[in-house]
């Protein structure tokens, strides 16, 4: 028997162990929470493993990288918040300033009409995330100079929120963020 178990599953056993091990390296990551902006879910300190190539739904808790970071920087800046509205997800019972009530959330490729309402809602994200000017002037509506009665945006959009009610570095003051800020989402809280 002892033969047995050092010939075929002590092996077996070890080679489970090191497929685990190079998994966690390759498709997940460890992290240690730095802040309090999650909490109570999560401590500062607390240990969190984070999943690259999982799907991102409604109320996942996300890493996601400092969009007001140095250029470039961004990745050397990470947070955890809660992703709480998803591209194409009209916002409603989450707290939002005024001007976000009734906000869908644009996807990438989502063509919206330019008129007062949508003008004041996606301004700061066509000019801040889209790399667009958009300006109403003469009565109409100016896209990088040309006139223009809709607008389709190139990248998809989330909104994201802190656990801690008193930390507002989230989307409840900067609003929707392009979904690529997105890093990975928790898969295991120890």
């Amino acid at each position: 028997m002892r033969k047995f178990f050092l010939g075929w599953v002590l092996p077996l056993l070890i080679a489970v162990a090191v497929m685990f091990v190079l998994w966690l390296v390759y498709h997940n990551r460890i992290y240690k929470v730095g802040g309090d902006a999650m909490s109570p879910t999560l401590q500062r300190g607390q240990t969190v493993l984070v999943s690259y190539d999982s799907k991102i739904r409604r109320g996942d808790i996300v890493l996601v990288n400092d969009i007001f970071a140095p250029q470039g920087d961004a990745v050397n800046h990470l947070a955890f918040t809660r992703c709480v509205g998803l591209p194409g997800d009209t916002l409603k019972n989450v707290s939002l300033p005024s001007l976000y009530k009734n906000l869908v959330l644009p996807r990438r490729g989502m063509t919206v009409a330019l008129n007062y309402a949508n003008y004041m809602i996606y301004k700061d994200l066509m000019e801040r995330y889209e790399g667009v000017n958009i300006e109403w002037r003469n009565g109409g509506y100016y896209v990088d100079g040309r006139q223009t009665l809709r607008y389709m945006f190139k990248r998809s959009y989330v909104y994201l929120s802190n656990d801690n009610g008193n930390d507002l570095a989230d989307s409840r003051s900067f609003g929707p963020v392009p979904s690529d800020v997105i890093s990975g989402k928790i898969a295991l809280d120890f």
